[in-house]
């Protein structure tokens, strides 16, 4: 090893690094330190760049040997001490990784187990940690040319690390390490903090115009189980609403709009951005789920019981036309264009309580203050630097240094951060970001089915909050929203139907004889009633109302009725009536003179006071008595004592009056399901929705027919790549899988070799006529994207081969089989060979079903076990024909790519993705294949005639001499 810390020779020992491997192994030879701007580590066995040293920091865990323990859930972490450090500690219920470094240098250990116990000493389970040298790898990117030549930065040197299961993350929690020797260390204090929960609604709205197209989280979503890798929760839901058009606008003050709004739309501006997307809409869900009825008309106020988050993308048509808003967040919602990328990070900080640059410049850069991210679902570290940039990265007046000269560290999502990694659409918060945001959601409750909690520090536990419990919780929703004026005065409205997918229903008490109420009605005369304040809460507008009723049930019809007598005028007359005065007066009145006994209201906290002496001055601010006036209680208290007296009838009976009424029906388009991920869920549930939405190879034909696939195994790498999964699997008798996984089946009824997407855990057998059923999504056969027929180029890139070798070549396989081994074979598309007595041939075969297959076909065909190749002296004819001239083999290329001519290079430098060129070079032709539409020069071949690919050419192959 070689330790590189700050000096001078920076500059020179960083290029040596940077250049390649093979320099910084000799230039180990020569020395054993070096020192260079930032602290690493170079390993002279595998030459990569760690981040972390092993001795960065002092040993946390103690016995026969010692090591420092590191945990990884969205920031990597200490067991203890990470709040000194501006870091989060660890969540509880969350999968974590575990990394242990050892520091004694003295004890080798060849494997090593970890053994976790909770807070009572209950061994919960043993880990088997993988050797450091399997350490998940960085997010570097693979094929990007902006990369090449740079170096690969692992997270930390000499580590075993383990997968410790979410359930076993808890307070109290120990961990044993075991060595092969039965050697044993002990790591005693682990701070966990709160188990917590966040639920995202998703709505797109449309204000007199159409919403905007379906968004990439609403669609994809794998894309909530992404974003659940940078939030310090145990649980995220992301709920969907239907997309709702509004073809009228009614505001709370009675402004009715059925064309455009009058006001001037921005991205920031318009009235029905603030009235209707973010007040009635957004506000009305978060307090609906909160089982809260009624709220002021523009007040944009929601209590926040628990974490709850409206995202909405709205536009609207106003006089300067249809404008989109976005760009905004804060108070438990956010307006957003995009719902990926730093937008998507940047508002949501702010609903989370953040502001912009938390902790100024130097929190809000990364730096080698903060750590590097924890990919669960790729099992991948998300690094705090940029892998394409270099130079230095400059927030809010500080400047951060580049990692060694090389990598751009990123910013904070709330300080111009970028998402950054390709595991990854959105951005990695700093740690010190993280830490505020994971305290904002442990200071929220969070409500479960039977209540809710929230994390006592004291306890280090959950404990019971006081508040209503739904009495349908997480279900599909009808979320009801609309204004209502109890003195109808003001044309009352209910807007549309919102249908959501996940939400909670509340029991709900009697509406008392003086309040307004609104009462949904459903099939078989069934009916619930919602009671709502009776009087308006602003003194000039409208109040809104909010509530959920159960989808599954149908709601028809709802009905909004209030009182036909006057609410503040009665409970004002019975209040005199109760104090005995005959008005009610002001602060200030007679130049502050009044008489003894007359009674004021303090309408800033809502308090009445009688006067005491004829003089006077101000009211006290609390509600209590002094020299001047006598505390007699609450508008809150008074009017409670009112509605009581109502309730008992003891002030006689009251009729309604029905303001407004609306027939109610079912969507048209269902909300998209509710995407569930951690805890019992993982990433089941965002797996199994992904899996129903992919697209199959019917909907990717025009991109498949541009493939060029000369064997299954070719075709099986693109699908594995395009799907995004580490491998093709083949059925296991365990039955057992994980949901989105692909599987490839050689069916022996239609002779294809089929594709499918599990979408249950546990599964049954493929369906074997091509279609889906509860376990399996078919998602197509590849036979007819592979070429079967022989490449042109093969033969001339590898000039030794005899034809059979040739054939090896192209279907990527290493021996030549005969029929007698046909249920000896693994793998699809072995060759086969048959000497044919019909016809005297010498026919070779690809096998469709690995270990399986009747006789060959006797006449050169194909059948449903045998894909036929060709005989000997037709493969020898078509090489004679294509290698006998340059237009035969032209024309070759044409038919086995399915082009229609071979092309030149030309200075406008446009071209047709897949499109074949050939490039005339000293006497020979190279053929390139385009990879982009836009493209510079060939790739000149070296000396001794050796081509090869660019950003803009896949070299395909040597045309003959």
């Amino acid at each position: 090893m070689i330790n590189l810390k700050n000096s001078s020779k920076a500059v020179s020992i960083a290029v040596i690094i940077f250049s390649s491997h093979q320099l910084i192994a000799e230039n180990l030879r020569e020395n054993s330190i070096l020192e260079v701007e930032t602290s690493v580590i170079v390993n002279k066995d595998d030459g990569y760049v760690y981040y972390y040293l092993s001795n960065d920091i002092e040993s946390n865990s103690f016995g026969y040997f010692s090591g420092i323990v590191r945990f990884s859930q969205t920031h990597t972490l200490t067991p203890t001490g990470n709040s000194e450090e501006e870091r989060p500690r660890l969540t509880a219920k969350r999968n974590a990784l575990l990394l242990f470094t050892p520091t004694d240098v003295t004890h080798d250990i060849k494997s090593l187990t970890a053994t976790v116990t909770d807070g009572n000493g209950n061994e919960l389970g043993e880990i088997h940690l993988a050797h450091p040298n399997a350490l998940p790898n960085g997010d570097k990117p693979k094929k990007s040319h902006l990369v090449s030549g740079k170096p690969e930065v692992k997270y930390v040197e000499n580590t075993w690390s383990g997968n410790i299961p979410w359930n076993w993350v808890e307070p109290g929690m120990r961990i044993i390490f075991t060595d092969d020797q039965g050697k044993n260390s002990y790591l005693d204090e682990v701070d966990v903090g709160a188990e917590n929960e966040v639920v995202l609604q998703n709505i797109r709205i449309g204000m007199l115009t159409k919403p905007t197209d379906i968004h990439r989280l609403e669609q994809t979503p794998m894309l909530a189980a992404d974003y659940f890798q940078k939030i310090p929760v145990s649980k995220l839901i992301v709920g969907n609403y239907s997309p709702i058009q509004l073809d009228e606008i009614m505001l709370p003050d009675g402004t009715f709009y059925t064309d455009r709004s009058e006001t001037t739309g921005g991205v920031y501006s318009g009235d029905m951005r603030e009235r209707i997307g973010k007040s009635l809409i957004s506000m009305g869900i978060n307090n609906a789920n909160f089982g809260i009825n009624d709220s002021p008309g523009t007040k944009q106020w929601q209590p926040g019981l628990f974490n709850q988050y409206v995202i909405h993308k709205a536009r609207g048509f106003y006089k300067n036309g249809v404008v989109e808003h976005g760009l905004s967040g804060g108070n438990g919602m956010a307006t957003l264009k995009r719902t990926i990328g730093n937008e998507f990070s940047h508002e949501l900080g702010h609903a989370y309580g953040l502001g912009h640059y938390p902790g100024g410049g130097y929190y809000s850069n990364h730096g080698e203050h903060s750590t590097w991210g924890w990919d669960d679902l790729s099992q991948q570290f998300i690094s705090n630097f940029i892998w394409e940039e270099s130079g230095s990265t400059v927030g809010k007046g500080h400047t951060t240094p580049s990692y060694l000269g090389v990598y751009k560290f990123n910013r904070d999502a709330m300080g111009g951060g970028s998402a950054k990694s390709y595991l990854s659409e959105y951005t990695h918060y700093t740690d010190y970001t993280a830490k505020r945001i994971q305290s904002r959601f442990e200071n929220t409750g969070r409500l479960k089915k039977d209540g809710y909690y929230i994390w006592d520090e004291n306890t280090k536990g959950m404990i019971p909050k006081s508040g209503s419990v739904p009495k349908n919780y997480g279900v599909e929703v009808t979320t009801l929203v609309g204004f209502y004026d109890p003195k109808n005065e003001i044309d009352s409205y209910i807007y549309p139907e919102l249908y959501g997918s996940y939400g909670h229903v509340y029991s709900q008490g009697t509406a008392s004889p003086l309040q307004c109420r609104a009462e949904v009605s459903y099939d078989l005369s069934e009916k619930d009633i919602y009671p709502l304040t009776s009087e308006r809460r602003k003194s000039d507008e409208m109040n809104k109302f909010h509530f959920n009723v159960s989808a599954e049930k149908k709601p028809n019809l709802i009905e909004i009725f209030c009182p036909t007598a006057n609410y503040d005028e009665l409970f004002s007359n019975w209040l005199m009536d109760e104090l005995e005065v005959k008005e009610f007066n002001s602060w200030g009145e007679n130049n502050r003179k009044g008489e003894v006994g007359q009674v004021f209201y303090y309408s800033k906290y809502d308090y009445y006071f009688r006067l005491k002496t004829t003089s006077y001055w101000y009211f006290p601010s609390k509600p209590k008595s002094n020299r001047y006036w006598e505390f007699l209680g609450t508008g809150e208290d008074f009017k409670r004592e009112f509605s009581k007296q109502v309730d008992n009838g003891e002030l006689g009976e009251f009729s309604s009056q029905l303001l407004v009424s609306k027939d109610l029906s079912q969507p048209k388009i269902k909300p998209r399901p509710a995407v569930i991920v951690g805890e019992e869920y993982q990433y089941e549930v965002a797996k199994r929705l992904s899996s129903k939405d992919v697209k199959t190879f019917l909907e990717l034909d025009a991109l498949l027919q541009q493939q060029d696939f000369g064997n299954f195994e070719e075709f099986s790498k693109y699908i594995k790549n395009y799907y995004n999964v580490s491998e093709v699997k083949s059925w296991s008798d365990s039955r057992q899988g994980e949901v989105g996984d692909i599987y490839s089946y050689s069916n022996p009824y239609s002779g294809t070799q089929d594709y499918f997407i599990l979408i249950e855990s546990d599964y049954g057998y493929f369906p074997t006529h091509q279609y889906s059923n509860k376990y399996w999504r078919y998602l197509g056969s590849s036979d007819e994207y592979i070429n079967f027929n022989l490449n042109p180029f093969y033969d001339l890139n590898s000039k030794t081969l005899n034809e059979e070798e040739l054939l090896l070549t192209q279907f990527g396989k290493k021996d030549i089989y005969s029929w007698s081994q046909r249920k000896s074979t693994k793998e699809v598309g072995e060759v086969f060979v048959y000497n044919n007595p019909y016809n005297k041939n010498k026919d070779y075969f690809l096998q469709k079903r690995p270990g399986s297959g009747w006789y060959y076909p006797k006449n050169s065909e194909s059948n449903n076990d045998w894909i036929y190749i060709g005989s000997l002296n037709e493969i020898k004819e078509y090489l004679l024909y294509k290698n006998s001239s340059s237009i035969n083999f032209e024309n070759s290329i044409l038919d086995w790519y399915k082009q229609d001519e071979i092309n030149r290079w030309e200075r406008n430098r446009n071209g047709i993705v897949g499109d074949i060129y050939v490039y005339e070079y000293r006497g020979r032709n190279y053929y390139y294949r385009l990879k982009s539409s836009r493209y510079g020069y060939f790739p000149k071949p070296n000396r001794d005639g050796v081509a090869i690919d660019s950003n803009n050419w896949e070299f395909l192959g040597e045309g003959p001499k």
